[in-house]
């Protein structure tokens, strides 16, 4: 990669715009200020930024790279805003497309007495990732930086990738007072400019004659488009509960390549609609022979044996394997990272490789199935067609009419229960010969959890006793990949922080996965002391203090944006509290029952005095994904009056 990094060293200085101001320069007036006029509330705000972009001639190929170089100057008004103010600068160093990146300086301005004073962090200060094989990220956090601060920082980064240029995230956690976007680009490549946002953008443009590839090669100018953008005074974006992903409300710019034509060449298409996209990939014949290719796992296949199975039972019990063989590498992609006999020896590979195995097993034992292109949610929707669209591929069956999605980079999933970040709208099931089909992956498959609760409260406010906590569908795969990603130990320790600090033993934990069920169970044993409050002879217990949800997501009056619950599910909550001898209840809650036909929530609530014991249900219902935001004062009605509810005593008293 020394040879990327080369060109960086004077790539960027090639390029200035009049009219930039220069973020280095910090003045005492500004470090003075306490209180932002423009945002008198923000804890920190970014006065300038600064991104180029433009081209040059890698030396070491002579093939064109984009060059990315970002400045920001960002002013520190309340301390604790540090984690705002940390950024990360990430970059793949393998495959299609290689990157470096450097960060040039950072640099902290303040004062002391009535000097300004700089203090510039060393590489000492930053953290490299390096655990993915192929992937990198820089990240820089502040520490001990007082109010009042300026920091100054400058990174380049540096890609052989044009099909893409670096998007413009005009918003941010952080208001800014003034954000610049310049580019420069070579008349060989024509790029389509895509801009989502209320921020109104002022732009110039230009041609000049550019000499590209520095002293060493000395070629001939080009003409060349300069492009300078330009907003002021923005507002930072305020995250809501429950959004599918901030990516798609935010204001942005991005551009795709849309031709390429060089010197004595035909126009190239590159930015094809989606018909000519489709079909292109129906005539990659080497996408098709890596699925056509099955001598790599036929001896380890009993097809006799599986094809005694029906076609449901045959297609989980593949999944199964493939989940067994070969591990995801967390790299989300619509082709193989190699040949994908290249993945299943190695035991690792990318989405593609991975389900690609899959859909060349299942046809290979009688199962029609095809590849099935989606956009990830953490990719967010693209309002327009591109030409990265899709960017990752799982595998798709028909049986007897209908289709069942599976995912076999992700070992939780199971037959039509794929990973939620896979829910993203419309996806494309691709034929190699023949018609492709076009489906919505919203699900409609309603996903339950249940909390059950069987506890005894002792006369000194000790609560003890088991839960069990049951889980299906899109629920139960969302909580094994929690448990995978955390840990039994830190599962444990999240668990004990949600149930107020009470001390848990016990843990079992049983996964049950079949062609037709997906579910999840967790037992254990719990004890929580001062579990109620007291009054004379009288107990004051709160039955819900064990709910997983301690704030209620919508306290604000107004909303932006559609609340989005990923899928339709159903919440029960029930605990049984044995009295301690002696006692009896005085003072129970009021049941209370909400329903709203048109966005689909619900919740029924309801007490029972059953002398030795006392109990409590609480069902939820959320049957809608998404919400609009013109609903939202009938989602807050409800979770105003649920949070009031939950909130309630249940009174005891000592028999005398």
């Amino acid at each position: 990669m020394k040879y990327i990094v080369m060109i960086s060293l004077f790539l960027l200085s090639t390029f200035s715009v009049q009219g930039q101001e220069n973020t280095d320069e910090v003045t005492k007036q500004e470090l003075l200020e306490t209180k932002n006029v423009l945002f008198p509330e923000a804890e920190a705000v970014v006065l300038d930024e600064q991104i180029n972009v433009l081209f040059d001639i890698n030396n070491y190929d002579g093939n064109y790279v984009v060059g990315h170089e970002v400045k920001r100057k960002v002013k520190v008004y309340n301390s604790t805003s540090l984690d705002k103010v940390a950024f990360r600068v990430s970059y793949f160093v393998k495959g299609v497309y290689k990157e470096d990146a450097v960060i040039e300086e950072v640099l902290i301005y303040s004062l002391q007495g009535n000097e300004i004073v700089k203090r510039k962090l060393t590489n000492k200060d930053y953290t490299l990732n390096k655990e993915a094989d192929d992937f990198r990220e820089w990240t820089v956090t502040f520490k001990d930086i007082k109010a009042g601060s300026i920091i100054v920082y400058r990174y380049t980064k540096v890609s052989e990738n044009l099909d893409v240029l670096p998007q413009w995230e005009i918003q941010g956690e952080l208001p800014k007072i003034v954000s610049t976007y310049s580019l420069r680009v070579p008349e060989y490549f024509t790029y389509q400019m895509y801009q989502y946002g209320q921020n109104k953008i002022q732009s110039t443009e230009k041609e000049e004659d550019v000499r590209y590839g520095g002293s060493l090669l000395g070629g001939s100018k080009v003409k060349s488009l300069v492009k300078v953008m330009q907003v002021k005074e923005v507002a930072a974006f305020e995250e809501e509960a429950y959004m599918d992903n901030v990516l798609n409300y935010k204001d942005q710019v991005r551009f795709d390549l849309k031709t390429v034509k060089f010197p004595g060449m035909k126009e190239q298409e590159v930015l094809v609609n989606q018909k000519s996209f489709i079909e292109a990939f129906q005539k990659d014949k080497r996408f098709w022979k890596n699925i056509e290719e099955d001598k790599y796992y036929r001896k380890l296949l009993n097809v006799e044996e599986l094809q005694l199975k029906n076609e449901l039972d045959r297609s989980a019990e593949l999944l199964a394997f493939v989940q067994d063989k070969v591990t995801w590498n967390g790299m989300y992609s619509i082709y193989p990272q190699e040949r994908v006999k290249t993945a299943f020896y190695k035991g690792t590979g990318n989405s593609a490789d991975i389900n690609m195995i899959l859909v060349s097993m299942l046809r290979y034992t009688g199962i029609e199935a095809n590849p099935l292109l989606v956009r990830t949610r953490s990719a967010g929707k693209q309002r327009d067609w591109q030409s990265v669209y899709f960017n990752t591929l799982l595998a798709l069956i028909k049986v007897e009419g209908q289709y069942y999605t599976l995912d076999a980079s992700s070992k939780q999933s199971s037959l039509g229960i794929i990973p939620i970040d896979n829910l993203n709208d419309e996806a494309v099931m691709i034929k190699e010969n023949g018609v492709n089909v076009s489906l919505r992956l919203t699900p409609t498959i309603l996903s339950n959890r249940q909390e059950l609760y069987q506890l005894s409260l002792s006369a000194a406010g000790i609560i003890s006793g088991g839960g069990v906590y049951t889980y299906d569908n899109y629920e139960s795969i969302f909580i094994r990949e929690r448990m995978n990603q955390a840990g039994e130990f830190f599962f444990k320790r999240g668990l004990e922080y949600t149930l107020g600090g009470a001390r848990i033993s016990a843990l079992d934990f049983k996964k049950q996965t079949t062609a037709s069920v997906n579910k999840t169970r967790i037992a254990f044993e719990l004890s929580k002391a001062n579990a109620t409050f007291n009054f004379g002879n009288k107990q004051f217990i709160n039955l819900f203090q064990f709910y997983d949800v301690k704030v209620n997501p919508f306290e604000s009056l107004e909303r932006k944006f559609p609340v989005n619950f990923a899928y339709p599910n159903t919440y029960t909550y029930s605990v049984q509290l044995k009295l301690p001898e002696g006692y009896r209840v005085v003072e129970l809650p009021s049941d209370k029952e909400w329903k709203n036909q048109e966005n689909g929530l619900s919740f029924k609530l309801k007490y029972t005095d059953k002398k030795e014991t006392v109990e409590a249900v609480l069902l939820v219902g959320k049957k809608t994904v998404e919400i609009a935001a013109s609903q939202y004062s009938k989602v807050r009605e409800m979770y105003q009056l649920l949070f009031e509810k939950l909130q309630e005593q249940v009174v005891i008293e000592r028999i005398d």
